[in-house]
């Protein structure tokens, strides 16, 4: 896993030259940081997802938090075991959440393939496992 101490600037520029190996009429994914703060980005400067470095398990977007409103009409001990499905993987904040915190069985399709090699390099989205 690349080191925590890189400036964003770095971050970006290993981010943009991995990106040139992306699928033909995919966006880019790169990475930016501000402030304790990682962004995802798709060939824009347009931020699709977010990780806070000091809580990377967290969901720091207020619209991803919003997405996450049916956890209040659920009963806490039945969420568990639970299986949650994502169409476009984002930055993993929700799949990373769903795992790690609500310890549910995740599964995203996502289109591009360098989003979740992205999100695993640089956004602590768990390896894939059974």
């Amino acid at each position: 896993m690349p080191s925590p101490r890189r400036t964003a600037a770095e971050i970006e520029a290993e981010s943009e030259a991995e990106s040139e190996a992306e699928l033909p009429g995919l966006p880019p994914v790169t990475i930016s940081e501000h402030l304790g703060v990682r962004y995802l980005h798709l060939g824009t400067e347009w931020v699709q997802g977010s990780m806070r470095l000091d809580a990377p398990f967290d969901i720091d977007l207020e619209y991803v938090q919003r997405m996450m409103a049916w956890l209040l009409f659920v009963p806490a001990p039945s969420v568990a075991g639970r299986h949650a499905m994502q169409l476009g993987l984002g930055a993993g904040s929700i799949t990373k959440f769903c795992y790690k915190k609500l310890r549910m069985t995740c599964t995203a399709v996502e289109i591009n393939a360098r989003v979740a090699d992205v999100c695993r390099a640089w956004l602590r989205l768990p390896p894939e496992d059974e």
